[in-house]
């Protein structure tokens, strides 16, 4: 483009038509279709590359349930359980339980929505807020697929 321009103001200024800026756009673009055809990736290469950088570290350093379990027993089920010890619940918020690991795997998308990316909760006023490892902690978890097991 740019060299094309240079051409057409040489040509309006009457410094006469400078051809050679033809000669390196058509080379320009004969290289980027060179580069498009032979410089792709190979489907393989691609499909085994992680995702982003949470999936490259969740391949290496998954948590596994039992550590989020934790986390979640310790912070989460005094509100979100059958019958919840939270002064005031009669009933787990939004009917959402996390008392078993099911119903955590159940939830992950919910529980990384509420706790890690918008660390709504526990609500403010909660006993113990949770740590930026243990949030930490779930986002691997879920960035490894949240397995139940």
């Amino acid at each position: 483009g740019a060299a094309i321009r240079h051409f057409y103001i040489a040509r309006h200024r009457g410094s006469g038509d400078l051809w050679w800026t033809w000669a390196l756009a058509t080379a320009a673009a004969a290289a980027m279709v060179a580069l498009s055809i032979f410089g792709a990736e190979k489907p393989q290469a691609r499909a085994a590359a992680p995702k982003s950088a949470m999936d490259a570290i969740a391949s290496v350093v998954a948590p596994r349930i039992g550590d989020v379990e934790d986390i979640v027993a310790d912070r989460c089920v005094m509100c979100h359980a059958r019958n919840p010890s939270w002064p005031g619940l009669a009933a787990a918020p939004k009917g959402v339980m996390l008392e078993t690991r099911t119903q955590i795997a159940g939830h992950a998308k919910d529980i990384a929505a509420q706790a890690v990316w918008t660390r709504a909760m526990p609500p403010p006023g909660a006993h113990v807020p949770i740590g930026d490892d243990e949030r930490r902690t779930i986002a691997l978890w879920i960035a490894s697929g949240a397995p139940a097991r």
